[in-house]
């Protein structure tokens, strides 16, 4: 009989039919290359492409004309992983983009994360509209700071609160 206990007879375990999923994971990441909001990056002009989070699908906002932006309860990071080739030395990474950001000041943040040996540290944590701003910026990692022990783990992301955004 079921006992409920998830345990197959003779010893070990059985999920019995059960499954499981974690609620707590986002099921998208809005993180894509897009050419929307680009063309005043860096004077590149129309056409320039980079990393956007949020969707063109939103009506536009009560004052504004362009439809798109970014949804209600947003956790979204874009990450990069790279293997250092001496696990025992420092690294240094240059940081080095232009970014716009157009969000609920004290609300909705952008942020540049990294990653100390499992501890995150913002580098940028914004809330506002800004345009065309420059970020250039050496990075140095210590062996502590690696992940898995000779990572590095650096993170762009997107988050908002529970309401008031372009998907309301």
């Amino acid at each position: 009989p079921n006992t409920g206990d998830f345990e197959a007879p003779g010893g070990g375990s059985d999920w019995l039919g059960w499954g499981h999923e974690d609620v707590t994971a986002p099921s998208v990441n809005h993180w894509h290359v897009s050419d929307y909001h680009m063309e005043n990056l860096n004077g590149n002009g129309a056409g320039n492409l980079g990393a956007w989070c949020g969707s063109i699908l939103y009506q536009p906002c009560p004052g504004e004309t362009e439809p798109g932006g970014y949804g209600n309860d947003w956790q979204d990071g874009m990450d990069y992983w790279a293997t250092v080739a001496d696990p025992g030395a420092n690294t240094t990474v240059m940081i080095d983009f232009y970014y716009n950001v157009h969000t609920e000041e004290g609300w909705d943040w952008f942020n540049l994360n990294i990653d100390r040996g499992g501890t995150w540290v913002q580098e940028i944590h914004t809330s506002a509209v800004l345009e065309n701003v420059h970020y250039s910026r050496p990075i140095t990692f210590t062996p502590a700071d690696y992940v898995n022990g000779d990572e590095i783990h650096i993170q762009l992301q997107i988050t908002s609160d529970g309401n008031t955004s372009d998907a309301d």
